[in-house]
């Protein structure tokens, strides 16, 4: 999110004023490699989320922060600073709360929280588009929004002649009224150098929910408290449902449903799962996006029957929870055609599913299911996004017109180029170049974008096989498939590695960007259910063309942002 999406940015003459001012006066000598120290950096420029500040990257000249959100939205924006011939440290940063024009309404910052983007070191470019050296990811919190305990993202050092940033992510509370409002970030810096970057915030006449209105099924490892811990014997059974729930309940905080990270009971006592996972389905977890609630639960049971696939079935009708979540039998991933042990499968596992009035899921094209007989066992059908264009798209469109089927897709390798398990290969083939994509190394773009083709071709959800799949050297090396990062959105926050005494799920800047996807889906979707949704496609399809992400600019997507919300007020 940026400015209201967008973020606009001005000058602030009193800020450059302080700036020559500290700098001037106020330089030590640190006695580190980095050069001498200076009370503040050389240079400080303010962005939106949709840039990746490296240690390369020329600092932005805005130095005011002007964003724009609806109710019950994330906008963050970025500070980026780069040291001269010296360095210097950044001892705290806190954000003011808001006051709108008047000074009449005060809007809680009580739920922002401000990071420390540390650097991921990818040893190869992924592809073409991107490149080896040092790449901002991970984000260190300062005060984290799970047990607010205070972390090391600072103090943080920006070295000599090169750039480093912060991530502020503004939470817009749901009674918000509309309106403008000002506040200040403040930062001081060792040495006793202050500076106050100005924050003006627009809110927009019109709230978000907090349950994102398109599906998602994204995978998560079982042994998440073994990577934090050291082991499953560190962690037993409740442990291990500690941590994947702290996971899941971050997936929600981030408009995600990580979903099978639980067992079905194989009897009939529903009490355990009830109490433990219940809340993530109700909507009643502690989650920083009030209400939030899983969009989808995968099946899994050690008892796989069309008997216990209704009775779970059963289940989720009895609770109400059928109403917002959609449960479903993950039923084959990626069949080969050349296998016909897999089609068996689904024509089994599928015709399973149904019986038991749940869901049969299949990760494959419609022509192919339709070419090897089992279009028919199939309710949930996901094809790769990388072939689901024009003419294919529309061959799913008599199917869908069938009751209770539903159209979701996903992206995997094939948008870096894929390589071997536990590589780094950098693909040179020009196709695996422009398309959405999860990879440290591409561009804030390409990890945004996926929700905006969602709408314009009419998909419904969305999968992705993992969030955690190389979690246990995530600090020190995702390389997976060909690329980084893949399978990988978080990391382990240890208290060895970020402080304080808790253990937490530390997010990705991937991981907020698809965030800030999801709620760019949003205003798409709002005003859909207005009744223009011929308007809204006409703006994401002119926003993000086919196989082109990299071909638009952040400055398009902040503008076309704008206008939606520009017609979301007017229609209301």
């Amino acid at each position: 999110m940026t400015t209201g999406r967008r973020v606009l940015f001005g000058l602030g003459c009193a800020l450059i004023c302080i700036l020559q001012a500290c700098s001037s006066s106020n330089d030590d000598n640190s006695g580190d490699n980095t050069g001498s120290s200076a009370a503040v950096p050389e240079s400080i420029g303010i962005a939106g989320s949709t840039v990746k500040f490296r240690p390369d990257t020329a600092v932005p000249a805005a130095q005011t922060a002007e964003i724009e959100a609806a109710r019950n939205e994330f906008e963050p924006f970025q500070v980026a600073m780069r040291g001269g011939s010296g360095s210097a440290t950044l001892e705290s940063a806190v954000l003011s709360n808001l006051t709108n024009n008047t000074g009449t309404v005060t809007m809680s910052t009580e739920k922002t929280v401000i990071y420390r983007e540390a650097l991921y070191y990818a040893e190869t470019a992924s592809n073409l588009e991107g490149d080896a050296g040092y790449w901002p990811d991970a984000l260190v919190p300062d005060i984290d929004p799970y047990y607010h305990e205070k972390r090391n993202a600072f103090p943080m050092e920006i070295p000599a002649d090169e750039t480093r940033a912060i991530w502020v992510d503004l939470y817009v509370p749901q009674d918000t009224q509309a309106g403008t409002y000002q506040g200040s970030l403040t930062m001081t810096f060792a040495g006793g150098g202050t500076v106050d970057i100005p924050v003006t915030l627009t809110v927009r006449d019109f709230t978000l929910p907090s349950t994102s209105s398109q599906r998602s099924t994204f995978g998560i490892r079982w042994d998440v408290c073994g990577v934090h811990l050291g082991g499953y014997s560190e962690c037993g059974d409740s442990g291990t449902e500690d941590y994947l729930v702290r996971y899941a309940t971050a997936g929600l905080d981030h408009r995600l449903s990580l979903g099978a990270i639980y067992v079905f009971p194989s009897g009939d006592s529903w009490d355990h799962f009830d109490e433990v996972y219940g809340p993530l389905i109700e909507g009643t977890a502690n989650t920083l996006l009030p209400g939030a609630q899983w969009t989808t639960v995968p099946f899994n049971s050690t008892v796989r029957t069309a008997e216990s696939m209704g009775k779970a079935q059963d289940h989720f009708d009895s609770k109400g929870w059928s109403d917002t979540t959609k449960l479903f039998f993950y039923t084959k991933d990626e069949p080969s055609q050349s296998d016909p042990d897999a089609w068996d499968w689904i024509e089994t596992y599928g015709a399973m599913a149904q019986a038991g009035n749940m869901a049969s899921l299949v990760t494959t094209t419609h022509d192919t299911a339709v070419n090897m007989g089992v279009i028919d066992f199939i309710d949930i059908l996901v094809p790769l996004m990388n072939y689901t264009d024009g003419d294919a798209r529309l061959t799913y469109d008599s199917w869908l017109q069938q009751p209770g089927k539903d159209l979701w897709w996903y992206i995997s390798c094939m948008s870096h180029g894929c390589g071997g398990s536990h590589a780094c290969e950098t693909s040179t083939n020009q196709w695996t170049n422009n398309w959405p994509s999860y990879v440290i190394d591409a561009s804030a773009l390409q990890a945004r974008a996926m929700e905006w083709y969602a709408f314009t071709y009419n998909i419904h959800g969305k999968l992705h096989y993992e969030t955690t799949h190389l979690l246990d050297t995530a600090w020190d090396t995702q390389c997976e498939f060909g690329g980084h990062g893949d399978g990988t959105l978080f990391y382990p926050g240890t208290p060895d590695r970020i402080g304080g005494t808790n253990h937490i799920p530390v997010t990705s800047i991937r991981l907020k960007l698809i965030r800030e996807g999801l709620e760019d889906y949003e205003y798409l979707h709002m005003l859909q259910e207005m009744g223009d949704r011929a308007y809204a496609v006409s703006e994401s399809a002119s926003l993000f063309q086919w196989h082109a992400v990299n071909d638009t600019t952040v400055e398009n997507l902040f503008a076309t942002r704008r206008r939606l919300a520009e017609r979301i007020e007017s229609l209301n």
